[in-house]
């Protein structure tokens, strides 16, 4: 199981894999390969305003913080990809969010690391 000071949960991997560890583990692999593509591309899109490309990668993010249960990122990546949807975009914020972002995710990957080696 997680620290209980960081801000996700296995609950959710764990049930739909009922008891299958391997299957766990897949899926925390798997989010530690996809999710640093996805903030790449978001860090990309906001360099050169292709906003619709952040707001894509934000939106492939969803699934993955939902079912860790990382329910600050949920929130920030959600209000990214409405932020993209705006007319008047304010990539200021989009950049706030997404460096609050990347400090929730750095901090789950390092706890991973523990769980995945």
């Amino acid at each position: 199981m997680s620290d209980s000071n960081l801000k996700y949960s296995l609950t959710g991997i764990e049930e739909i894999a009922g008891g299958d560890k391997d299957f766990v583990l897949t899926i925390l692999r798997t989010f530690q390969t996809n999710t640093p593509k996805y903030l790449k591309k978001i860090e990309e899109g906001i360099e050169g305003g292709y906003f619709e490309l952040v707001g894509h990668a934000a939106h492939q993010l969803k699934p993955s913080f939902d079912i860790l249960a990382i329910t600050e990122a949920c929130a920030i990546v959600r209000e990214i990809e409405a932020e993209t949807k705006k007319s008047e975009i304010d990539s200021g914020k989009i950049k706030s969010n997404f460096d609050t972002l990347n400090q929730i995710v750095a901090a789950v990957m390092e706890d991973m690391v523990k769980l995945t080696n």
